[in-house]
């Protein structure tokens, strides 16, 4: 409690899915690897996050 935390996403990879949405959309994943630091710039966490999402026409 009483900490200010910032949180870095890098994106690490961008996955192609193959495959359509429900929709008939492409779609894709992305891998964010994340860093959180306090305010002494102490890393606190680090985890990776997936996104899925919609690819570009």
């Amino acid at each position: 409690m009483g900490d200010t935390i910032r949180a870095r996403l890098t994106c690490k990879r961008k996955i192609d899915q193959g495959k359509l949405s429900p929709k008939g959309e492409p779609q894709g994943v992305v891998v964010w690897d994340v860093q959180v630091t306090n305010q002494h710039d102490e890393l606190v966490a680090s985890y990776d996050i997936l996104t899925l999402v919609r690819k570009a026409g």
